[in-house]
């Protein structure tokens, strides 16, 4: 069993024995856990598989442990940090088959344990890796997109720390293809994901210190109060570095009609408070009766801009 600490694989920094082994990890019921992979130096043939000295990260998903994470090479791959579905995460090293003329001559992993609040109200401590940048998208320059209009629990909304944002962005600018945003540009922009999968799937923005807004059809389905998990302060969908992650007490769609995505709006309502700051902030409210047909925004979120499993902030200009 694995506590808070270092975890690393066995004679680390010597060569590792070519064994398998498992290393089971668990922390309180109101913690998750978060791994950062600090070193590694295993052979990895063309993919982290069987045919590769590869690590599997595995969490819970319906009740069973499941590879949500695979790591091998000679260097820290982008996804270097993991952060469990529940209090519960398992370690693999699975060295790839070789004959009995095989030397190995690769050192292994180092890997950092860390157990971090389930609803946090203060940011993790910092790996020291950096994540990868997102993007955002258009606006017309005379109206920026991040003038307050309506004040939010006590907080200014609408207010980026960058008093410039969404200004210079492209007004042909789409979702796909979107413009690169500076870190927490967009205060307001959460990720949503499900505990079975640890994956993000929709973004929302911040209402007030306990809600958010995301659309209908995100929260439609098979999501659900219980495995509907809120990002709040995230960057990397991928890792989560430095984000606070609420569970949800109640998810209200608006008279969602699926066939026609009619009234397309859902609120979710999290287990915890928001703190705001300059970097977390909620949206503002459009004015009651105003219509904002012909006018353009910016959208932030995650969009796909080279893969299907690349995530990045980007922008539409909508008309």
């Amino acid at each position: 069993m694995q506590s808070e600490g270092i975890l690393t694989s066995e004679g680390y920094p010597d060569p590792f024995p070519m064994t398998k082994c498992s290393t089971n990890i668990i922390a309180p019921n109101d913690k998750l856990i978060r791994l950062t992979l600090q070193e590694i130096d295993t052979y990895r043939k063309t993919s982290c598989n069987k045919k590769s000295d590869t690590i599997y990260v595995k969490g819970r998903v319906s009740g069973r442990f499941r590879t949500l994470r695979a790591w091998c090479g000679p260097d820290i791959p982008s996804d270097n940090v993991f952060i469990s579905t529940d209090n519960t995460a398992r370690v693999q090293f699975k060295p790839h088959s070789v004959g009995n003329a095989y030397t190995n001559t690769h050192t292994g992993f180092k890997i950092l344990v860390e157990f971090i609040p389930m609803d946090s109200s203060t940011t993790p401590d910092q790996p020291a890796t950096t994540p990868t940048t997102p993007t955002s998208g258009s606006t017309t320059p005379d109206q920026p997109a991040t003038t307050p209009t309506t004040p939010t629990s006590g907080v200014e909304c609408g207010i980026s720390k960058y008093s410039d944002a969404g200004e210079s962005l492209d007004a042909d600018a789409k979702i796909i293809g979107g413009e690169e945003a500076r870190d927490y540009e967009f205060p307001w922009q959460v990720s949503l994901f499900r505990v079975e999968t640890g994956t993000h799937f929709c973004g929302g923005s911040i209402l007030d210190d306990n809600t958010v807004v995301t659309a209908a059809h995100c929260t439609d389905g098979i999501v659900t109060e219980s495995n509907l998990r809120v990002a709040v302060h995230v960057r990397n969908v991928n890792t989560r570095v430095g984000a606070h992650i609420f569970s949800v007490t109640n998810i209200a769609r608006h008279s969602f009609v699926a066939a026609t995505f009619e009234n397309d709006i859902s609120l979710i309502k999290l287990s915890g408070n928001i703190i705001f700051n300059d970097e977390t902030r909620p949206i503002c409210l459009p004015e009651a009766g105003q219509m904002y047909s012909h006018e353009s925004a910016v959208i932030s979120g995650w969009g796909t801009r080279k893969s299907i499993f690349e995530y990045e902030w980007v922008g539409l200009g909508v008309m």
